[in-house]
């Protein structure tokens, strides 16, 4: 049973889903993740992922926040992409790249909503060259409480080829407390990562995660490897990098010692984004006036391998009248060590 609840403040709504094993706080500003509320070994309600106290911190924010993001997660080289022998020019919101759908991406949109017998959807149309992309999208995202897990879902579907990538840009501490991740253990089934520039963007070349600090094929401490003297580590001021998934579900854990709260993340999508906040920088006040710095939260972003569309690779490509269909959870749970 889902409790479904929803404060409204002017056109924006917070929806609240509530069972026994969670609470979840969702905004249609950008399809936003407000709030998770998951229990610890003792039973008591934390919230785990980082945010704002106010509808207005969301609306200025630039870290994308607990948000949806879109059309095309994370960078596209030279803000710039050819479909069907044209050019598209977009935004360079990110030194010489395009960033996560744009100036004025998805995480900067309201969508209409409706409440689910276990849940809520959201709905958008990002029209014909919103963000100069082609081809009227229209775009549904739902949040589900099923049990201890958050389910979400993501459809779309254009009038005309375009291209699209999308996840959720939430940021996790399961401890619950106001600290950094680095003491988290986290578990990737993935053989390979992807290689990044000084800009942060994947440059197509994958390498194998073995002997070196992105092997996360057992539970290794993601602060150990932050620690480490890797050029790759250096050049993304940490973790911001794309993980190969190798296995069909269950591919992510995060896992928190102290609170034993554990997260398993299965996806249909075939990579996950690595990101250890790196950009927080203690100038942005979050909740109860946490001013926010790097390492605070660790990102686990579900999508298609960034930059594909440059590289050769056509998994972000949305054909005319073909269905977009991809899917998330988050499983939490605990685990004693």
């Amino acid at each position: 049973m889902v409790h479904i609840s929803e404060q409204k403040y002017g056109d924006i709504y917070i929806i609240t889903l509530q069972n026994d094993d969670l609470i979840l706080k969702v905004s249609n500003f950008g399809c936003s993740i407000i709030s998770l509320y998951t229990k610890d070994k003792n039973n008591v309600f934390e919230d785990i992922v980082l945010g704002f106290d106010s509808i207005d911190d969301y609306k200025n924010q630039d870290k994308y926040i607990g948000a949806v993001v879109g059309r095309c997660a994370n960078r596209i080289s030279n803000a710039s992409f050819s479909l069907n022998d044209k050019e598209y020019k977009l935004a360079k919101n990110n030194g010489p790249n395009h960033l996560h759908g744009g100036i004025n991406g998805f995480d900067k949109k309201i969508f209409k909503h409706k409440a689910l017998d276990n849940g809520v959807e959201f709905f958008y149309l990002s029209q014909n060259g919103e963000e100069a992309y082609p081809g009227n999208l229209e775009l549904k995202v739902s949040y589900i409480l099923n049990k201890n897990s958050v389910l979400i879902n993501y459809n779309a579907i254009s009038d005309e080829d375009t291209i699209i990538n999308l996840t959720n840009h939430t940021y996790f501490n399961l401890s619950g407390k106001c600290c950094d991740i680095n003491s988290h253990f986290l578990k990737i089934k993935a053989d390979c990562f992807g290689e990044i520039d000084e800009n942060g963007l994947a440059t197509g070349k994958l390498s194998k995660v073995e002997d070196t600090p992105f092997d996360f094929r057992k539970f290794n401490q993601i602060g150990i490897g932050l620690s480490c003297d890797n050029p790759q580590i250096k050049m993304g001021q940490g973790y911001d990098h794309p993980f190969m998934l190798s296995d069909g579900k269950s591919q992510i854990e995060l896992w928190e010692k102290e609170s034993s709260r554990r997260m398993i993340i299965s996806t249909s999508m075939p990579c996950v984004q690595l990101y250890t906040a790196n950009y927080l920088d203690g100038t942005i006040r979050g909740k109860g006036g946490w001013y926010y710095n790097a390492r605070d939260g660790v990102c686990l972003e579900t999508q298609c391998f960034p930059n594909s569309i440059n590289n050769g690779v056509t998994d972000v490509i949305l054909r005319k009248n073909t269905e977009y269909n991809k899917a998330t959870s988050w499983t939490f749970d605990i685990l004693s060590k």
